[in-house]
């Protein structure tokens, strides 16, 4: 088998090679993986494995495509298989927006992706003490009844190639570990279950913690065996980090998705520069973050990265572009492009989102607050076109006299999310990471709950 850059190169030659290929370009990729579940409390899969992968598009006139991805490094069947995706190109419908690939820069910022070579060599026995510690978890409280989890890692090695001179290499390590732990207990005559979750992604594998990773689901499931019901009515809501990160960083950043936008599939539409949310919040993309999980100096179409602010003073600044929406918008791209190996869809992705913490301790945040809910997670997502989102609480708590307290049965919210993000009443000082996502505690005035009937 020949090397992976040395396929790729010759793929960007034979595209070369026939007159009716305009454009092209060549993602290659090798990932080295590993992975452990475990499923209420037993070793379910074990798995350690490398692949490679080549995804060729081709552009012919009036922006016809053609695209093919393949695994077998050899020229022959590269050979092939492009032969074969031209005859695609040739058959497919024009598309008119588009203009052009990326073009090469003349400078790229001196910006280090993180990575951690272990990985690459990362093998099942060295997860051990992980798989350990999730088997010896049930001992520690008899109403456990049971234990899962996944702790996965990927090394991965990538080649961008264009037909406009882009010629970049890039390698990059992650790994992520989640836990559920679910529990049960006899309450008044009645047997509750709870289930609590959480998960963490790393660069390096020393950052990982399996012992706060399954303290932290424990400590969940523990609260959740006791619950509250709330009459609707409007309430204070105390939002931590891990629920900033998808009721405010996930949500605004797929609104500003400039892809979104063209399609009038976003509830931020004709809404740059215009006040989206209470002065307090402010939200920065930063690709150039030191050690963090999305740190890179170009994206995945190989144009370079930068700090932006995607909301300063409440004011939505931008939109996140790829070239494809850059065109669209007679702009520039903001190095936003994703793109999956294997993949020929090149998406729009933020980097490291960060939300800028206030000056207030979570104690004094929640300290006046009479009645209230700690609303961690839902798994519901919000209308993009509208705005809407209603949903269950599939973790919150009940707060009563500024302390969280039991958690609540079968609760909804219902919010318009431009009246969320303005009712931002206070910002905690305190910040946490959950991935590439920074965020603190946040507190939201006059949020809709109710019970469930």
């Amino acid at each position: 088998m020949d090397s992976l850059n040395y396929i790729v190169e010759k793929a960007g030659s034979i595209c070369n090679s026939f007159p009716e290929v305009k454009s092209w370009d060549v993602l290659g990729g090798e990932i080295t993986a590993s992975e452990v579940v475990i499923e209420k409390g037993f070793l379910k899969t074990a798995e350690h494995s490398t692949q490679y992968s080549i995804n060729i598009r081709l552009f012919g006139e009036k922006g016809k495509t053609g695209s093919v991805n393949i695994t077998n490094l050899s020229l022959p069947f590269l050979n092939s298989s492009i032969e074969k995706s031209i005859d695609l190109m040739k058959g497919s419908l024009p598309n008119w927006d588009f203009k052009s690939l990326s073009h090469p820069a003349d400078n790229y910022p001196n910006v280090q992706t993180p990575y951690d070579s272990r990985i690459k060599t990362l093998s099942v026995d060295d997860m051990g003490e992980i798989v350990d510690q999730f088997m010896n978890v049930k001992v520690q409280d008899e109403r456990i009844i049971s234990v899962s989890g996944n702790f996965s890692s990927a090394d991965v090695n990538y080649f961008i190639l264009n037909s406009n001179g882009v010629n970049l290499q890039n390698k990059a390590s992650t790994l992520s570990l989640s836990a559920e732990i679910t529990m049960e207990e006899m309450i008044k005559g009645n047997k509750e279950n709870s289930v609590g979750f959480e998960g963490q992604s790393y660069v390096f594998f020393t950052q990982v913690e399996a012992e706060e990773i399954l303290g932290s689901a424990l400590t969940k499931a523990k609260m959740g065996l006791t619950k509250s019901k709330i009459s609707t009515d409007l309430y204070p809501v105390i939002l931590p980090p891990q629920a900033v990160m998808l009721f405010f960083n996930k949500i605004i950043a797929s609104a500003a998705n400039a892809q979104a936008i063209y399609e009038n599939r976003s509830f931020l539409r004709n809404q740059v520069d215009k006040q989206i949310a209470s002065e307090q919040l402010e939200i920065t993309d930063n690709p150039w973050l030191e050690n963090g999980m999305l740190t890179f100096p170009f994206d995945m179409e190989g144009t370079p990265t930068r700090p932006q602010k995607l909301v300063e003073n409440g004011v939505l600044k931008t939109y996140l572009h790829n070239t494809y929406t850059a065109n669209l918008f007679e702009t520039v791209s903001t190095g936003h492009a994703s793109r999956s190996l294997g993949s020929s869809v090149i998406g729009i992705q933020p980097s490291n989102l960060l939300v800028r913490p206030g000056n207030i301790p979570f104690d004094h945040l929640i300290e006046d607050i009479k009645t209230g809910v700690y609303l961690e997670a839902s798994y519901d997502s919000p209308n993009f076109v509208t705005g809407e989102f209603s949903g269950m609480i599939s973790a919150g708590y009940l707060i009563e006299e500024g302390i969280v307290k039991n958690a609540l049965r079968e609760s909804l919210f219902g919010m318009n999310l431009l009246d969320f993000y303005n009712n931002i009443s206070g910002i905690g000082k305190e910040i946490s990471r959950y991935g590439s996502h920074y965020a603190p505690f946040m507190k939201i005035d006059n949020v809709k709950i109710s019970s469930k009937k």
